[in-house]
């Protein structure tokens, strides 16, 4: 669920449902996907994007101000 920047100062996570970590949740709003792989297991400490918070896999489950901020 992650798109690595070359230099690997940033990452960007895609709505992906990730069979066995995110239980259903798209990847970007998934505390499993980005808190406990991309920064703990990877030791990831740089900028975290998503695009387009309004796209049906994201606002079906949340409003974007919500989404926004998880």
């Amino acid at each position: 669920p992650f798109a690595l920047i070359p230099d690997g100062t940033a990452v960007m996570v895609g709505h992906l449902d990730v069979p066995g970590l995110t239980e259903g949740v798209p990847a970007s709003l998934s505390a499993a996907a980005v808190t406990g792989l991309l920064r703990g297991e990877m030791g990831f400490d740089g900028v975290v994007v998503t695009d387009d918070l309004s796209m049906g896999a994201v606002a079906q489950l949340v409003d974007v101000p919500t989404a926004s901020r998880l």
